[in-house]
Formats: C-alpha cells, structure tokens, sequence
C-alpha cells in the first residue's frame, strides 16, 4: 500500500504549547443566560464584545441547570448535559439544529466540568479525585475518557471554583474565570511554558455567559504535515530484557535520549521513565528489576534502565522517513507471559469496539489513543496517522498447546487494530526464533512451536500489508542457564528485532514521504536514500533516471547496473 504527503509549507512549527494569543479571525461559541436575547448557544467573534458580535445558534434553549462546558469544532458543539433528557447524563455532540446525541457511552462527566475540541481532541477540566488528580487533561475518546487521557499544563489544577471552561483551537487554549478570586472574571489565554494568564476579554466580565469554545477556521489549512505514529506490542521479549548497560559499554548511540522521536508508553510495572506521557525515544520501558544471576550484566542493585526493540524500531523508522517537517513517534504496551487466545490477555473480537478485547490489549489501545491526543495536541498543524504495528509475541500460544488455533488469532488481532487505528495500519511481527527451543527435546514443544511459526508465515504471507521478519542466525542469540530457559533474547538480539520491524513497516507500507513517486524502503536501499534520488534526475549519471531505475529494478547509484534497450531497423524494442 502507497502513502504520500505534501513537503509544502515546512515552515516555523508552532507547538501548541507556545500560542498565547487568539487570532482576529477566530470565531468563539458560548451558552448565553443574560436577559437582553433568548438563552441559548451563541457564536461571537470579538472576546471583548460578545454580545454585540453575537449569533444565535439553533432555538434550544440549553438552560444553565442542566446544560455546562462547550466545545466547538466550527460544525458541531459539545455540551455536558447534566439532566436525564435528550439521552440521558454525559457529553453531547449538538450539530447546530436538531440533532444532539450521546457520545459518551455509560461516562456521565461527572467528574469533568469543561469541554473544548480540536484536532479530533477533547480538552477537558477535571475536578475529581483519580486520575493524576484536578486538570487539564485531553483525550480522543469520549466514551472513555479516564482511561484514554493525558494530563496536560501540569502547573495548575485549574479549579472549578475559579476555572469553568477551556476552549481551543488546537494552538491557543482560552479559559473562562468566573470568580475574582485574586483576578477579575473573563477570558483569559494561558501559557503553559511560563505559566501564564493573559486576559483578552478587556473589560467584559462574562456574567451572561457560560463556557466559552472556540474555532479558527485559519488552523485547519495548516495541517499538511504528517506525524507517523508506530504502534508496538507483544509479550516478554516485547517487553524487553535489554539492557542501557550494554549500549553505555558499546558506545552505542541510542545509548542516549534520542530527540527527534517521541515516546509514550505504559507498563503493569514500575518503569524506569515516566509512564502515560509525551516523551523523548529512549532506554527505560522495561522493567527496572535485575534478572536471574548471570544474565549480562552482572548487575544487582535496582532500578535498572531497561529496554525493548521499540528502541531501534523507533530509531529505524526514524531514519528511513528524514524529510523536514514530518514527526516520528513511538507507543508500546507490552505484557509478559501473555497470548492471543486468552481473554484476559490480547483476543481480539476483529472489530473497533473493544468491549469484547482482552484486558491487555484493552490496555494496549488505551495507551495507543493517549499517544494520538498528545500528538495532535503537540502538533496542531499536523495529521496524526498510525503508520504499522509491531508485534514480538507467540511464546505463550506455543508453551500452551493453543498452536492449532494461532492463525485465527492472530487474523482476528490485525482485523482489530486495523478496524481501531485505521485500514491501512502496516502489521509487521518478529517470529518465533529457533534460537528459542535449540537443544530441546520435548517433542510436544517443537510441535507447538513449529505451529505458531507457521501461522506467523502463513497469515502475513496472505495479508499484502503485513510482514514477518527472521529471527534466525547467531545474531537472535538467547539467554541460557536460566529459570526462564531460553525463551528470552540478549540486548543485541533485542535491538536487531526493532531494526527489523522498523524496516519492514517502512518498506511493506510503500510510504513514499517526500511524494516523488519513489517508496521510501527502495529510496534508502541505496546510498543516496530519499535527499539524493528523485525522478527525472540521473543520480549514477548512467542516463537513465531514478524513475526508470525504479520501474526497471536496477541500482540508481551504480552506472553499471542499468536496462540497455537496442532497437533495431525494424524500429523494435528488444530487452
């Protein structure tokens, strides 16, 4: 499958942690209840003046005892209706005229008390008592909310007492006060870098107005840019056993914080790194506990920096799609001893909704939609897309006995991240290793083993936008001598499995990202990569273009290596 995007407009990026102030052409939504018009939802264009600006939206009334926080997209506003009408107690999507239907699911917002929208994410003001406590938080999933949010602008807590509302248009966030409180009630932008509130409701007060959304039409156009998220998962070697040790004592580059790729993760356990946020690409989402005496190194005192291949897989991807102006982002969720068969672990119905998925891999998506509100919030100007998926997983099936049923399990799963984060998500999965059950003689295992490997191969061979990559040479070594025998990989195997997968979403993907006809995987096949080839140019000067080197299967880079065509007299083609 072929993807590309535009290289137009690489210009200043704008995080939407840096806008202070609103644009002139921004338009602001908000529930009037003064006694001068009809109460109801209003949209204004001048913060100082909104009543005299002001436009009625539709003729419900949304009276104030049942109708709080507002969010407004430009098409469609949404409210949380605090009564039992029109569908009963949650977050409502109102379309400007008749229609308003729940959105929320079984969640009744009780806990949240403003609500604005952007960018396919929710901003929402929380006030209750789980969670990381009171706060701005986003989230892409309204029918989930507390499990699928990242806490934001984590310097204040934004109290219901002071704070009623937030509105935004991706890059500038805008609050409404209600109380003095030390200031004086209106609108006010906030900069979450200085911690910082600017008023720009002159002297209006708000006091016929409730909740405040707001919509810049201007933003939107600017999203011509791509964030490539890859999604990774699996079991213990997902997880991972390696460790920074190893790459601090090899001087290993990725021994450091690797800035141009972003992270967001979880774990059921403790992490060495903060868990659930936007994080730079670096060793520290495994466990931080020693393993069994011997394993390298000879470490014994906790935490310890540990790592999965998400770390090369990031760093893979990252290098094969280097054109300006596009973001690479990594989010792993990964569990030990799990399998595709349980319902407790990682089945999968094959459909978006996740109410019938296993408990991991509910956790897994949770963890996926949090990276995509963190990403569309970090980058306002960008379209987030899930590039692949990569999967290490497959012990647990084959040391079960549930070989025979892999296949369908495993069809089932990329049915379902597929229906969830989008039809063209690449799947690419490291297979079961020899390396693995070397030495064995337990026939029942090798029978089991040999079945999941070849539904690995099977159902990725069919499927043309998924791969399997090899784990089998002496570079897949495998711990020995321990509790755990030889299921688990070392850190260099652990970092060539990430190598793997990243190239293998890359090339299976067909992305191609500076759009010029060329994939990106054929590009970086040769040395040139995507900065030095291009179509029409003639890169090994061998006079045949890039282009004709693609379509034909020769080296761009070697002028030996090119389709000579000799016509003859009779003005034929002969090759």
């Amino acid at each position: 499958m072929k993807r590309s995007i535009s290289a137009g407009g690489l210009g200043l990026l704008l995080l939407a942690t840096a806008v202070e102030s609103v644009r002139a052409d921004a338009v602001f939504a908000g529930f009037y209840r003064g006694g001068e018009a009809p109460e109801g939802i209003y949209t204004f264009t001048d913060p100082e003046h909104p009543f005299e600006t002001s436009k009625r939206v539709g003729e419900w009334p949304f009276p104030g005892v049942s109708w709080q926080g507002l969010g407004f997209d430009g098409d469609h506003y949404f409210v949380i209706n605090r009564g039992t009408s029109f569908g009963g107690t949650g977050l409502h999507e109102y379309d400007g005229a008749t229609s308003l239907p729940l959105i929320s699911g079984t969640d009744t917002y009780s806990d949240w008390h403003g609500i604005g929208y952007a960018h396919g994410v929710y901003y929402g003001l929380y006030h209750g008592s789980s969670l990381e406590g009171p706060g701005l938080y986003i989230f892409c999933d309204p029918a989930d909310a507390g499990r699928t949010c990242v806490r934001i602008c984590t310097k204040q807590t934004f109290p219901e007492s002071v704070w009623s509302d937030v509105g935004t248009d991706g890059e500038t966030l805008v609050f409404q006060r209600t109380d003095a409180g030390g200031g004086m009630p209106g609108l006010y932008t906030y900069d979450p870098e200085g911690d910082r509130f600017t008023r720009i409701s002159g002297d209006e007060t708000y006091e016929d107005w409730e909740d405040i959304g707001l919509y810049d039409a201007d933003v939107a156009p600017l999203r011509n840019r791509t964030v490539y998220l890859v999604l990774f998962g699996g079991q213990s070697n997902a997880l991972g056993w390696g460790y920074h040790q190893y790459l601090l004592d090899r001087g290993d580059p990725l021994a450091e914080v690797q800035n141009d790729v972003y992270l967001l993760y979880d774990i059921a356990g403790t992490g060495y790194l903060p868990e659930n946020h936007l994080i730079k690409l670096q060793s520290g989402t495994a466990n931080t506990v020693v393993k069994p005496h011997g394993h390298y190194p000879e470490l014994t005192n906790t935490p310890i920096c540990r790592f999965g291949p998400e770390l090369s897989l990031g760093r893979e991807v990252r290098d094969r799609i280097s054109i300006p102006g596009v973001e690479v982002a990594v989010t792993k969720f990964a569990h030990g001893g799990t399998s595709l068969y349980d319902p407790d672990d990682w089945k999968a119905d094959g459909t978006a909704d996740r109410s019938a998925d296993g408990n991991i891999y509910r956790i897994f998506q949770e963890t996926a939609w949090r990276a995509i509100a963190a990403l569309r919030h970090t980058y306002p100007r960008h379209d987030v897309e899930v590039l692949g998926m990569g999967w290490v997983q497959g012990e647990s099936d084959a040391l079960e006995n549930r070989g025979q049923e892999y296949a369908q399990h495993l069809t089932d799963f990329i049915a379902d991240v597929r229906a969830t984060f989008g039809s063209d998500v690449t799947f690419a999965l490291s297979k079961l290793s020899p390396n693995q059950v070397a030495g064995s003689t337990d026939t029942n295992r090798l029978a089991q083993w040999d079945l999941v490997l070849a539904a690995q191969e099977s159902v990725t061979a069919a499927d043309p936008n998924a791969a399997a990559t090899s784990t089998t040479g002496a570079v897949y070594s495998v711990s020995a001598g321990y509790d755990e025998g030889k299921l688990h990989f070392t850190s260099g195997a652990l970092l060539q499995i990430g190598r793997d997968l990243g190239a293998a979403i890359v090339a299976t993907s067909g992305i191609d990202t500076d759009g010029d006809g060329l994939p990106d995987a054929w590009e970086h096949g040769f040395a040139p990569g995507t900065a030095g080839l291009s179509p029409e140019a003639d890169f090994d000067g061998d006079g045949v273009t890039d282009g004709e080197e693609y379509r034909t299967g020769t080296d761009p880079a070697d002028p030996d290596d090119r389709l000579r065509i000799r016509r003859d007299s009779a003005s034929t083609g002969s090759w």
